[in-house]
């Protein structure tokens, strides 16, 4: 139902945000990584490089704005 319903999948990812990631906001890239991705980048071994590669995106593009990447960053 969520993938072929376009209402219900927004719905769907709203509440996901709200429930999941919205607490972790202000606690570091590094937590929302984890709340987003979880084990998938988070914790296992042959993940490192693609959580590696998304904080150095991160840390770029705060460069690049002048903005502080604030501290926890990394999972």
């Amino acid at each position: 139902m969520v993938a072929n319903d376009p209402v219900v999948s927004f719905k769907g990812s709203l509440w996901y945000w709200m429930a999941a990631v919205r607490p972790v906001i202000g606690r570091g890239f590094g937590e929302t990584i984890k709340a987003i991705n979880g084990r998938v980048e988070c914790g296992v071994t042959a993940a490192k490089d693609r959580a590696q590669h998304r904080i150095q995106f991160y840390t770029d593009y705060c460069k690049r704005f002048g903005v502080d990447p604030g501290p926890n960053v990394s999972c």
